[in-house]
This record gives structure tokens, C-alpha cells and sequence, in this order.
């Protein structure tokens, strides 16, 4: 059956609540049973884990439940709602806390209060509140890296617990906050999921500077242990790592108490696709950074946006822009099997994008 926490055993449970608990009868649970058990939507690797889920894996899981058929809006509808109802118990249950319940109209789309941006003015304001004066390993700085590596690296939160402190690479350099600094996503249950992150491209230095330190201090208290054995975040002298309430959702409450009660961690990894789509076309078009209320923020300056584009390019180089395959990278990086989830995702920062590229200006430009 895969891991405890895999889709078949909790779609049992489900059915189960709804024989036992609801009242339902044999024929709904039958119904609920056809509805959420579409072929093509098992072959998708979330399936076996589901602790991974969050709302693009939602998104992708319906787009795969679809592949190879016609679906009628009816069909699709009723997909949905079962979904919507399998979710709603799962959250009863203490499980998908990283997930919101789709609404209640023709899209599985996250709710509203998922899409505000977080921007960097905010990640600047946390991190200088949460690290000034504080040592390597104190609690503060840690839940500023935990939120740095969402917001910049675009970790999911499962991702940020399974770290490992063999999974952080640093080059070498006499100054910390200028070594390439290299994130390994190992644990990923899709090949989509399992990936490298530069964080030294995608983050400001002292961001880099801290994790340097965060990671010298836990090496310093598990010495005995082998690298892959000590967790990244963890407690003191102690390999393992700290349980999701001691962590993730300390970091979550940290938030909100300064941002607002609409923020999650779903919501930084949010936040680093569309300002990374953001840096990409700024890179790509002198200008449009000058229009952004951020323009003045490191990620909107020269060097970083040229190393941006450079990284996001590879080995193709500015091939990758006349082919226009430089979304396929951005969705690679972020974890995705192609670019269809995140532009399901984000169309309200390619809505921004394409303003800039349709404005008049812009066009006389290239008229020109």
C-alpha cells in the first residue's frame, strides 16, 4: 500500500465515514469510490505520500485524473466535488493542513485568500526582526532561514523538515555570503519533486551567511553523527529533527502574527514563483524593474537579475529565451513535471508580465 500516509488507505477511511458516520449507502460510497479512483490520476507519484500534498499537487492530480479523456462539465463537476469532500475529511482528520478547500465553482483552483503575494519588502522586514543580534543556532534566526528557504527556494514545508545537513553544498569562499551555496531536494516522492536549488542565485548574501552558520553550528553539536544522519533543523546537540508543531507550525504562527491570519506556508512558495517569473522578465526587459514598488530590493538589481537569468537559462543559454522554453526551466526548479501547474498557478503574475510587454511603450520599441 506505500506509506501509512498514501491516498488508497485514506480514500478507505473516507468511504468508511461515509458508510458508518454519514449514513450514506453502498450505491454513494460506490459513486464516491468511481469518481476519486480515475486511472491515469493513479499513476501520478503523490499518490504513494501524501504528505507532499498541497494545492498544485490538488491541481496536477486533476489534471492527470482527465489525461486521456473527454470529460464532460458534468463529469468534471462531480470529480470535483468529491474531491472537495474527500478533503474536507482528510482536514477533519488532521491531515492536508497545507491544502485549502477549492470553492465551490468549475475549478479546483485555491481559494482567494491563497493568492495574496507576499512580497520582498515583507521577507526583508521578518528576517531583519527575527535575526538582528541573535547568535548561530538560536530559535529566531532558524524560523527566519525556515521562511527565507519558502519564500526564495520555494520549498514546500515537507521539504523543509526532511532536510539534512549533507543536503546543504557551499562552495568555497573567504567570504560566506558570496560561496555558492546548493539546496538538494533528495526526499521529493516524484522525479519532478527531486531537484537542486541555487540558493546563492535565488537569495540575498546575508541569507547565505546565515545558513553557513546554521548549518557550522549543527554540524559542531552532532559530530559523532554522519552529515546525512543530522537533521538541518533540529534541536541542540540532538540529530533528529523537530516534529512539524515544533517547527513548521511555529514559523506559520510567526507569520501570521506579523502578516496576517491569511498567511500559510504554501503561501512563500507561492510568492517565489512569481517573483522569480517577475526577475526573469525584468532581466530580460531594462525598464520594467523601474515600474515595480520593489525596484530598489536586491533581487531587482543588476548583477542578481542577470545571474537569474543565466541560472534559468543553463546550458542552453539565450536559446532558452528564442525557444521559449524558459517556463519549463522555472517549473523544473519549483518542482513541477512541466509548466502547465504553474501556469495554472500564477496566471495573475503573467497577467502583470503581459501588461508591461502590451503597453504602448513597449510596443513603439520594438516597432522601431
Amino acid at each position: 500500500m506505500g506509506f501509512a500516509g498514501n491516498y488508497p488507505l485514506w480514500l478507505l477511511h473516507f468511504l468508511y465515514h461515509q458508510l458508518r458516520t454519514e449514513g450514506n449507502t453502498i450505491g454513494t460510497a460506490k459513486t464516491y469510490l468511481s469518481r476519486l479512483t480515475p486511472i491515469t490520476m493513479l499513476y501520478h507519484g503523490a499518490i504513494l505520500d501524501m504528505s507532499d500534498w498541497d494545492d498544485e499537487v490538488i491541481i496536477e492530480l486533476e489534471m492527470a485524473a482527465r489525461e486521456g479523456s473527454r470529460w464532460s462539465e458534468r463529469t468534471l463537476e462531480a470529480y470535483r466535488g468529491a474531491m472537495r469532500s474527500f478533503i474536507r475529511f482528510c482536514q477533519q482528520s488532521g491531515i492536508l493542513e497545507d491544502v485549502s478547500l477549492p470553492r465551490r465553482a468549475n475549478t479546483l483552483t485555491p481559494s482567494v485568500l491563497r493568492t495574496r503575494i507576499l512580497s520582498p519588502d515583507h521577507m526583508h522586514s521578518i528576517w531583519e526582526e527575527l535575526t538582528k543580534g541573535e547568535p548561530d543556532g538560536a530559535s529566531r534566526p532558524m524560523m527566519a532561514l525556515i521562511i527565507e528557504l519558502g519564500f526564495y527556494g520555494g520549498l514546500r514545508a515537507s521539504e523543509v523538515e526532511s532536510l539534512t545537513v549533507n543536503d546543504i553544498q557551499f562552495g568555497v569562499s573567504d567570504e560566506p555570503e558570496h560561496a555558492s551555496c546548493w539546496v538538494d531536494i533528495l526526499g521529493g516522492k516524484t522525479a519532478a519533486a527531486r531537484r537542486r536549488i541555487a540558493l546563492h542565485v535565488m537569495a540575498p548574501p546575508p541569507v547565505i551567511r546565515q545558513l553557513h552558520g546554521w548549518v557550522a553550528v549543527r554540524r559542531q553539536d552532532c559530530s559523532d553523527d554522519a552529515l546525512e544522519d543530522i537533521a538541518l533543523f533540529g534541536p541542540r546537540h540532538s540529530s533528529q529533527a523537530y516534529e512539524r508543531r515544533y517547527l513548521i507550525t511555529l514559523v506559520i504562527e510567526e507569520m501570521r502574527s506579523r502578516l496576517g491570519e491569511d498567511i500559510d506556508f504554501h503561501g512563500l512558495r507561492h510568492a517565489a514563483v512569481s517573483w522569480t517569473l517577475l526577475r526573469l522578465h525584468a532581466a530580460q526587459h531594462p525598464g520594467f524593474a523601474d515600474t515595480l514598488q520593489h525596484r530598489h530590493h536586491w533581487m531587482f538589481q543588476p548583477q542578481p537579475l542577470q545571474e537569474v537569468l543565466t541560472f534559468f537559462c543553463g546550458a542552453e543559454g539565450t536559446d532558452t529565451i528564442a525557444r521559449g522554453t524558459i517556463l519549463l526551466h522555472v517549473a523544473k526548479w519549483i518542482g513541477h513535471r512541466d509548466p502547465a501547474t504553474l501556469l495554472e498557478n500564477y496566471a495573475h503574475t503573467l497577467g502583470l508580465i503581459h501588461s508591461d510587454i502590451l503597453a504602448p511603450s513597449r510596443r513603439s520599441a520594438t516597432s522601431l
